[in-house]
C-alpha cells in the first residue's frame, strides 16, 4: 500500500490518460504502453509506473498536463519523502527545497486552497506564480498574504452563493 500521496498521483495518471485518450493525443490501445515509456525515461529505462518516486512521478503528471490533461498534480512535503523512501526501501535524500516555510504551514494553505472550487486544476499554482514568481509560498511572508487572498476568494465565493 502506498502513501495518500503516492495513491493521489496514481490517480491523477489513471484520469489523465483516460482525458488524453479521449482527446485522441493517446492511443486507446497503447496509452498504457506510451505512459511506460515515459516513466522508462524518468526512472533509467525501468519501464514501470508504479516504480517511479514521488519526484518523478510528479514529472510524469505535469508532462501529460502539458499535453492537454486537466488534472491536479499534488504537492510533496518533506515528509512525504520520507515515508517514499521507506516504502520504497531506497534512500531518499529530503533537501530543503521547501524554503523556510515549515510543512505545517504548508499543508494549511494547501487545505485551504483545496476548499476553493478553482476555475482549472492549474489556478492556484498560477496564482501563487503570479504573487510571489513560485510555485509555492516559500516563506512565513508569503504565507500569510497566501492565506489573506484565499480567504478573501473563499469570501467573495461564500457572498456570491449567498446572494
Amino acid at each position: 500500500m502506498g502513501t495518500d500521496n503516492y495513491l493521489r498521483q496514481n490517480s491523477a495518471i489513471h484520469q489523465a490518460r483516460s482525458q488524453l485518450e479521449k482527446l485522441g493525443m493517446l492511443n486507446p490501445e497503447t496509452g498504457l504502453e506510451k505512459l511506460r515509456d515515459m516513466a522508462a525515461e524518468l526512472n533509467d529505462g525501468v519501464r514501470s509506473i508504479s516504480a517511479l518516486s514521488l519526484e518523478q512521478r510528479k514529472s510524469l503528471i505535469d508532462r501529460l498536463i502539458s499535453m492537454g490533461a486537466r488534472v491536479t498534480n499534488v504537492s510533496i512535503y518533506a515528509s512525504d519523502l520520507r515515508a517514499d523512501a521507506k516504502r520504497t526501501g531506497k534512500p531518499r535524500k529530503v533537501l530543503d527545497f521547501f524554503g523556510i516555510a515549515g510543512e505545517e504551514q504548508l499543508r494549511l494553505v494547501d487545505s485551504v486552497a483545496r476548499s476553493i472550487e478553482w476555475p482549472a486544476p492549474d489556478s492556484y499554482e498560477k496564482l501563487c506564480v503570479k504573487l510571489f514568481d513560485a510555485p509555492r509560498p516559500r516563506n512565513n511572508n508569503e504565507v500569510r498574504r497566501l492565506l489573506a487572498v484565499l480567504t478573501n476568494i473563499i469570501k467573495k465565493d461564500r457572498a456570491k452563493n449567498a446572494s
